[in-house]
């Protein structure tokens, strides 16, 4: 039986590993995810303005998240191992390791037809499903109040949801990546 047989739908999306903020250990994706409802993708990187102000927005609505419902998860397209590094220490969430992960980056960008930078994606943590690629947006609108905050969190979980193949993606953000 091949590995991805065995994978949960959100391993196979985001890999069987994220590396950790809290210690830059690699941890099990299932171990990383475990109790959380949602995870919001993130494609950014160093190198690209909107990316940088949208992080700070991020922060913002992460640390208002309390820690419930959702993990964020930073997919580089930075140019460097040395602006990954740079930027993911600036973040207080789990990435895609750069340098163990570069082909699962690379196809998790195709899958979702990324084509620009930032951009805040958000899948059910235990489906894998698609719930919406104008996250970033909506985070935009809710990250300065709390109360918006948490329910935004909640109408992401009430949104019906789609498997990733059969998403339908929005059009590209600020920085051409492609």
């Amino acid at each position: 039986m091949s590995e991805n047989a065995l994978a949960s739908p959100i391993e196979s999306i985001l890999g069987p590993q994220l590396l950790s903020k809290v210690n830059g250990e690699l941890v099990a994706t299932s171990k990383a995810l475990d109790g959380k409802d949602l995870v919001a993708v993130y494609f950014s990187a160093k190198w690209c303005p909107p990316c940088k102000v949208f992080s700070g927005v991020l922060k913002q609505f992460y640390s208002k998240c309390d820690g419930k419902h959702i993990e964020v998860v930073y997919v580089s397209s930075d140019r460097s191992l040395t602006e990954f590094d740079d930027y993911f220490g600036t973040m207080p969430w789990m990435a895609l390791d750069r340098r163990t992960a570069k082909a699962q980056i690379s196809q998790l960008q195709k899958k979702c037809k990324i084509m620009g930078i930032p951009t805040l994606m958000v899948l059910d943590a235990k489906t894998g499903n698609f719930i919406t690629d104008q996250a970033r947006n909506e985070v935009s609108s809710a990250a300065s109040n709390q109360d918006r905050v948490l329910a935004l969190l909640e109408e992401w979980k009430s949104r019906e949801s789609v498997p990733l193949e059969q998403a339908s993606f929005s059009s590209p953000s600020a920085c051409h990546i492609l």
